[in-house]
């Protein structure tokens, strides 16, 4: 199933009319089938959920970020010359072996370890900080930059959009997940569908997932920071439930804050979602980094999406949102039911996780 009919199913069981709109979009059952999928992921590991994260390092590199990552169980470098394997230590041990990360030599890398890298309410200790704008001709003086979808038009330093179909996009340069973003939009005309409630999304997305990053639902300057979930390689502007907008002046800022480590200067975030990953020695070339271990499912955004819990087990995915929607309630009752019927339905795919791996040992052993 894709996100739109599990929606569907979720409002079926749940009674709930008003958490969706008449057209069948969201007004707020993604919220619960989310929350829902996020409980199913910790519950249980199954084979889609182990995964690999990809990213290249360049040279002098000891440091990066991960985001929506349970659990790391292997870190490869591997380059034209060759694949190795990292062992994990202890970060306590890693200063011991390495107390000052600037003078060691850089090199193929043999070691890493997991660091926390969200920041207390309470800090304030800035060394420094640097911004960079994303967003290319921002101020539409022409259609240069932009991938103009069909409802929209770009003319004399505005960008329009008019019931129809396609999105107002650009290719950015890489903005890595965990960064601190700042939006800003103008909007002087906003017009939502008769008797539906319009929204105009800004989405930051790459080849395999997106992330909603902004929801403006009125005229004005709509400005905010976040932090995003994801790497980000293109920008959209999405219109839903609308007849018209008129938008200007869109700009994406980037804020890098150097933060002060008793373990050298490593770049940090706000983020409370990331997560750091310390390699030694630094890097002396190019490598691609390769972490295999536990990741989230996507975020379910658009109608279309799909996640191994929509397609392979939909009706799991609308109980455990139905789940959420009775702890809600205070329904403990209603809760423990729905939490029994996922507890039976996971016991069988953890069965056929175990016979396969039980195939597996005894292949080994034979």
């Amino acid at each position: 199933m894709k996100l739109s009919e599990v929606r569907a199913l979720f409002l079926q069981t749940s009674g709930r009319m008003d958490l969706v709109n008449t057209d069948g979009s969201d007004n707020g059952a993604n919220t619960y089938i989310n929350a829902g999928q996020r409980m199913l992921d910790e519950k249980i590991s199954f084979q889609k959920s182990v995964s690999r994260y990809i990213i290249d390092v360049p040279a002098n590199t000891m440091f990066t970020t991960l985001t929506r990552c349970n659990a790391i169980n292997e870190v490869w470098v591997e380059n034209a010359d060759g694949r190795t394997e990292l062992e994990r230590i202890d970060l306590q041990k890693l200063r011991e072996m390495y107390s000052t990360p600037a003078d060691v030599d850089a090199s193929t890398p043999i070691y890493y370890s997991s660091i926390p890298v969200g920041l207390s309410s309470q800090q304030s200790e800035v060394l420094s900080n640097t911004t960079e704008q994303y967003i290319l001709n921002g101020g539409f003086d022409s259609s240069e930059y932009w991938t103009v979808g069909a409802a929209w038009t770009i003319a004399s330093g505005l960008a329009a959009y008019a019931i129809g179909d396609g999105n107002l996009v650009q290719s950015v340069k890489s903005i890595p997940l965990g960064s601190s973003i700042t939006y800003s939009l103008l909007v002087s005309t906003f017009t939502a569908s008769e008797g539906e409630t319009g929204k105009l999304y800004i989405v930051g997305s790459n080849t395999t997932e997106q992330e909603i990053l902004a929801t403006i639902l009125t005229t004005g300057t709509a400005t905010a920071t976040v932090v995003t979930g994801i790497d980000i390689d293109t920008i959209s502007l999405v219109a839903e439930n609308l007849d018209a907008v008129v938008v200007d002046n869109l700009s994406v800022i980037r804020t890098a804050t150097i933060m002060s480590y008793d373990y050298n200067t490593v770049k940090f975030t706000d983020s409370q979602t990331c997560r750091g990953l310390y390699i030694m020695p630094p890097t002396d070339v190019t490598y691609t980094l390769s972490v295999f271990g536990r990741f989230y499912s996507p975020t379910l955004i658009d109608n279309n999406d799909e996640t191994f819990w929509t397609v392979e087990h939909p009706f799991a995915l609308v109980w455990a949102a139905m789940y959420i929607l009775e702890v809600s309630y205070r329904n403990m009752e209603g809760a423990k039911g729905w939490m029994m019927s996922i507890n039976d339905y996971l016991s069988g795919i953890d069965s056929e996780q175990v016979e396969e791996d039980s195939t597996y040992s005894d292949q080994m052993e034979g």
